[in-house]
């Protein structure tokens, strides 16, 4: 893991922020894919429950680093289960991350702008924003649902970099995702952080190649003229 250096917040126009194990604990979206759908399939095809999450990771397998792992309808077809009806089941999960609202105040205070982009289908923003208000603390949201390729892929920043208009080189990204720091990286994203800690449930990441915090206020030491 590499320890998280001073941001040099003097050179940061754009904050982007991932939503699901950034912003928000990775506790939900971990335990209904994990546990409550294989469990709900085994039932509804009548397996057992070793069968079933065997079944689900390889679907997960199949579609991962496409938009499909992220896409409601997708599942629901591949599962023969209505995905977006069982997403309020464990809505008690939904939540902050340590330090996330106030992170997001003291940036927006500064006059810099903050920009959640964000995997997650529609259907899941909005059940997590009528619960969180999330959308509400940020200055805009951009799904990959909307320009059709997840973050993954180069595609989503020239799209996302077309709409919003940030310099890339002035701009900070705080994601969990790896693979979507490493695509950003190649876009040019100057700063970029990762997460220790995206689900509250599991212990901190360890050999992490990228800078990493775990409360998000972290990122505030030295702010606003470090």
């Amino acid at each position: 893991m590499t320890l998280a250096p001073m941001l040099p917040w003097r050179d940061i126009d754009t904050v982007l922020l991932d939503m699901d194990g950034t912003l928000l604990d990775l506790r939900y979206d971990t335990t209904f894919w994990q546990t409550h759908l294989p469990a709900r399939y085994a039932a509804h095809h009548d397996v057992s429950e070793n069968d079933a999450h065997t079944r689900v990771q390889s679907m997960m397998a199949e579609a991962r680093s496409r938009l499909d792992f992220y896409c409601f309808d997708w599942w629901s077809a591949a599962t023969d289960l209505d995905i977006v009806a069982m997403k309020p089941d464990l809505a008690h999960l939904i939540r902050y991350r340590q330090g996330a609202e106030a992170f997001i105040a003291e940036i927006r205070a500064s006059g810099r702008r903050t920009v959640i982009v964000t995997n997650a289908h529609r259907a899941g923003i909005d059940l997590k924003d009528r619960i969180t208000g999330v959308a509400d603390l940020v200055d805009a949201l951009e799904c990959a649902h909307d320009h059709k390729y997840p973050k993954e892929h180069s595609a989503f920043w020239d799209r996302v970099q077309a709409r919003i208009g940030f310099d890339p080189a002035r701009t900070l990204l705080v994601d969990d995702n790896l693979e979507v720091l490493a695509c950003a990286e190649k876009f040019g994203i100057e700063h970029l952080r990762a997460v220790l800690r995206p689900d509250s449930s599991q212990p901190c990441l360890t050999d992490l190649p990228y800078p990493a915090i775990d409360d998000l206020t972290e990122m505030l030491a030295g702010f606003p003229d470090g």
